[in-house]
């Protein structure tokens, strides 16, 4: 029986994105057909506004009501007992592979009280409750869309292009940290940088940063030809 062989990394990436975008386009046509999702009746039709404390979003709106009328009443029990599951895995497997961690490190006295100060701050965070903890984790997001996509760009262009050089790519990824952090902390530089209405500023800099980059590289490599030309000579 003949082996499976190891797709490539290139063809890895198309697959994945083609089920991206189907598995987009067939949800989009499921929540549509099933009037679960509701399309525009205009061109300028505008969505209200959700007033505060208005009740839940509609993210939430939508798996309850998807959940109540796919299995009842006993939906949203199933619902919620999913979502208390996975919150539940989620908090204890990042712990645990964090303590294996740092078992390698710390002695277990200083371990052990490490992780009664990540648990107490932990539990203040959460006596906060959903809302405040997400308003506070925005920012923090909004830095890293950026930082992530730069580096999404850099394996794509890998990928389908050429080899960057190493000093291009944290080149870029150190210049997008730093118009993330202007554009969060809202400084007058960052209001005049061109595609800052579609929250795009960092693209320009990721560019120049990458073309820099290769350009510099290239340039280190021709001396370090010549000189090494000339110490054979």
């Amino acid at each position: 029986m003949k082996p499976c062989s190891r797709p490539s990394e290139r063809r890895l990436i198309v697959q994945t994105t083609l089920a991206g975008i189907v598995s987009r386009h067939c949800t989009g046509r499921h929540l549509r057909g099933s009037g679960l999702v509701q399309q525009p009746s205009a061109r300028g039709s505008r969505r209200p506004r959700r007033s505060e404390g208005a009740g839940p979003g509609p993210g939430t709106y939508l798996l309850t009501t998807a959940a109540y009328s796919t299995f009842g009443e006993f939906g949203r029990v199933l619902f919620g007992l999913i979502v208390t599951l996975a919150c539940l895995t989620t908090s204890v497997r990042p712990r645990d592979r964090r303590v294996r961690v740092l078992q390698r490190h710390l002695p277990a006295h200083q371990l052990c009280r490490l992780c009664r100060d990540l648990h107490a701050h932990r539990l203040l965070l959460a006596n906060q409750g959903l809302s405040a903890v997400i308003d506070k984790s925005v920012p923090v997001l909004m830095v890293l869309y950026p930082v992530m996509m730069t580096i999404l760009l850099i394996m794509l262009i890998e990928t389908f292009v050429t080899p960057l050089p190493l000093l291009a790519q944290r080149l870029a990824v150190g210049m997008v940290m730093v118009v993330s952090i202007l554009s969060v902390a809202g400084t007058d530089f960052s209001q005049h940088l061109p595609l800052k209405a579609y929250s795009l500023e960092w693209l320009p800099f990721a560019a120049v940063a990458i073309v820099l980059g290769v350009v510099v590289a290239w340039m280190r490599r021709g001396a370090a030809g010549r000189g090494v030309s000339r110490t054979a000579e």
